[in-house]
């Protein structure tokens, strides 16, 4: 799975057993990646990143509020 670094919010990484939090898949490790919440007003982001052998990343997002306070995000890489 593939993330935007625009709405990575927080990354923590569990070193140790954590078996008890995470059940038997945490035995060597877990990294857990928290994503920024959307906020009430509408808001996008769009992003182009160019590079050597003609390669591009369009990357765009859009989240908000929609009704009875269920957030949305949208996200496209």
């Amino acid at each position: 799975m593939l993330l935007q670094q625009m709405k990575i919010l927080l990354i923590i990484l569990s070193i140790f057993l954590r078996s008890a939090l995470y059940g038997p898949y945490g035995v060597s490790g877990v990294i857990n990646i928290i994503t920024k919440k959307p906020t009430e007003q509408f808001e996008g982001k769009a992003d182009l990143r160019y590079g050597s052998f003609d390669t591009y990343e369009p990357t765009l997002y859009i989240g908000g509020l929609m009704e009875r306070g269920v957030y949305y995000g949208l996200n496209y890489k």
